[in-house]
């Protein structure tokens, strides 16, 4: 408190360290509230439904009764990474003016708001008028500055941001075009670096992208849904999340696997609704002998087919017609199943682990229940 007004919320501290601690400032905290307030996540539309639903069909209105379950819809973003432009070199390189300073953008997320619009190697100058410092900076209250990223986070969903870009073009002889027109958007296309005898230039250019929530391909938090499973043949597969990681411990980003905190950290998903899918661990048996060592591997493929989430997971075992399963997971390391032993062994292997069911209510209420249980 600050004369009496909040000036944030404490909610973690620094540890083997005198009085240092975090607060989340007073902007995200309203911004938070703003956005349960009108409902902006997808459990708002889902509750006005099924009110309407229940006012329909006459049912008890009990269980409208209750606080209603909004869901924070999350902070925007616009989905590039990049990187600082303090060196003069580089600033010359992308044909820079004396007078303007920016950032340079590396990548554009796939499935991000910017993703076609924004291009690898464009030179973001402004955002929404403001100039970006050649170190990513953005003026805030008088002297200080904060991260540019701060002006789209607390934008709500689908609003506005308009951009200045600095985009590099290529005179290939019949018009000038983008110097990533004949790559795919975000991923680039030739090399700025390697042009030959084209004729090379750079253009400003002012583009406006409406802001979304960023969809990670790795959970941080799931505070309020229960963790995803599905068992075969003693072979425990979920999704990667965060909190997954966490079971490793405090310092779980040194002691988990290593690739497994690339994926969570750094990785983004390319396709809807993708998921890193695991196989967790395995409930000893004797028709999985050999295997209890694989744990926290990445499932690559089923019987030669990529596998996107958990869903495909189970619909590619429980429809493989051989006489084998074969799942490629991650290290080139491969595990083998035979169907009809798996199927025989399935009650035995619940019993045994006291498993009480197998597969996560999530998926249960996708599709019936497997054929051969």
């Amino acid at each position: 408190m600050r004369n009496g007004e909040v000036v944030g919320l404490a909610f973690q501290n620094l540890a083997n360290a005198d009085n240092i601690g975090y607060v989340i400032p007073t902007p995200i905290v309203r911004r938070f509230l703003e956005d349960m307030e009108s409902g902006t996540g997808d459990e708002k539309k889902n509750l006005d439904d099924a009110k309407a639903a229940d006012a329909n069909q006459n049912q008890n209105q009990n269980s409208l009764s209750q606080p209603p379950p909004y869901r924070h819809a999350g902070f925007c973003a616009l989905g590039v990474k990049c990187q600082s432009l303090d060196n003069p070199a580089l600033r010359a390189f992308y044909e820079m003016t004396t007078n303007e300073t920016g950032v340079l953008l590396t990548q554009v997320v796939p499935l991000s708001p910017s993703f076609g619009l924004l291009m690898k190697d464009d030179v973001l100058l402004e955002i929404d008028g403001q100039a970006i410092a050649n170190d990513g900076t953005v003026s805030f209250r008088g002297w200080e500055r904060v991260a540019f990223d701060h002006l789209v986070t607390l934008k709500k969903p689908g609003e506005d941001v308009v951009l200045t870009v600095r985009r590099r073009i290529v005179d290939t002889g019949d018009n000038l075009k983008g110097s990533h027109d004949t790559g795919d958007p975000g991923t680039g296309g030739p090399d700025p670096g390697d042009h030959g005898n084209l004729k090379t230039g750079s253009h400003v250019t002012s583009i406006t992208v409406s802001v979304q929530p960023m969809k990670r391909l790795v959970p941080a938090h799931q505070y309020d849904v229960l963790p995803s499973f599905y068992v075969y043949a003693g072979l425990v597969f979920s999704p990667l999340t965060q909190p997954h990681l966490h079971e490793f411990g405090e310092d779980w980003f040194n002691t988990a696997p290593r690739k497994l905190c690339d994926r969570a950290m750094h990785d983004h998903g390319t396709e809807k609704q993708e998921q890193v899918v695991l196989l967790s661990q395995v409930l000893s048996d004797e028709i999985n002998q050999g295997y209890q060592g694989m744990h926290d591997l990445e499932v690559k493929e089923i019987d030669g087919v990529r596998i996107k989430n958990l869903r495909e997971l189970r619909r590619a075992v429980e429809s493989a017609s051989g006489t084998f399963i074969r799942l490629d997971l991650a290290d080139d390391r491969v595990l083998v199943v035979n169907r009809t032993e798996a199927n025989a062994a399935h009650q035995r292997i619940m019993a045994k682990h006291r498993v009480p069911s197998v597969m996560s209510k999530d998926l249960e209420e996708e599709e019936e229940a497997c054929s051969f249980y």
